[in-house]
């Protein structure tokens, strides 16, 4: 049997760099949107590179997807895993936030090549599981 839990990771960059008032703003409106349609995730910034992670039903997940990938505070929007899953890996959160520096994601035994300048984020599409576990490192950290 299918299940009906569905999780998208995405990655993308921000137009301009978020202050912590800008930040505080998207996470609210992220967390109201996903509340509305039972979604679950966790978003991770740095240094103007946001990695998200969204889980529900996959309706749902797709709608909100759709809605930030039009969003014009970001681009180069690229969906590095999508699949259907057993169960929530965020259920505790609307919308789980970390705010990570350079040196944080350097010493994160999951992504150590993440703010590498030559490093190409679409590497990520082949190994999708490592941006899971990067943004799993940081749920249990918080």
């Amino acid at each position: 049997m299918e299940s009906k839990l569905f999780c998208m990771v995405y990655t993308s960059s921000a137009s301009e760099l978020f202050d912590d008032e800008a930040l505080q703003s998207l996470l609210n409106v992220a967390r109201k949107n996903n509340k509305q349609q039972d979604v679950t995730g966790m978003l991770l910034y740095s240094e103007g590179v946001f990695m998200q992670a969204l889980e529900g039903e996959k309706q749902s997940v797709e709608q909100l997807y759709n809605m930030i990938a039009k969003d014009p505070r970001h681009y180069g929007v690229i969906i590095l895993n999508q699949s259907f899953i057993e169960s929530r890996q965020f259920s505790q959160w609307q919308m789980g936030f970390k705010v990570a520096s350079r040196q944080e994601l350097v010493e994160s035994s999951s992504f150590t090549d993440f703010l590498n300048p030559d490093f190409d984020i679409r590497q990520l599409q082949k190994q999708p599981s490592i941006a899971m576990k990067l943004l799993l490192s940081f749920r249990k950290n918080m």
